[in-house]
């Protein structure tokens, strides 16, 4: 009895964690470290290993720049090393905070 009272623990424990990294609730803030591939007026993209992604944004996104000062939108150029803080709205990815972590490498001034 006790073995079964066991594997049903797991098993619900299993399918709660599973939930939990599948489906993560809307809005969860999330950060990922990648590359900027694309900049326009209302997104900027980025490059993550072979996965890109599009971040939208905001008036309430904020720029820090490698000093750790924050900026304004001017300071983002293509091939950046980026921290991109976001959260998820509907199939959206809402751009809360980005920091520089490397200047660009294909941009020469």
């Amino acid at each position: 009895m006790k073995k079964y009272i066991s594997i049903s623990f797991i098993a619900v424990l299993f399918v709660f964690i599973s939930n939990l990294t599948v489906f993560p609730k809307t809005g969860d803030s999330k950060i990922i470290r990648c590359r900027i591939i694309n900049i326009n007026t209302e997104t900027i993209e980025v490059k993550k290993g072979r996965t890109e992604h599009t971040f939208y944004l905001t008036e309430d996104t904020n720029y820090i720049a490698k000093d750790g000062s924050e900026a304004d939108r001017s300071i983002i150029e293509i091939c950046q090393y980026v921290s991109v803080y976001y959260k998820t709205e509907g199939q959206k990815k809402i751009l809360n905070k980005i920091v520089i972590i490397k200047e660009s490498d294909c941009i020469k001034k």
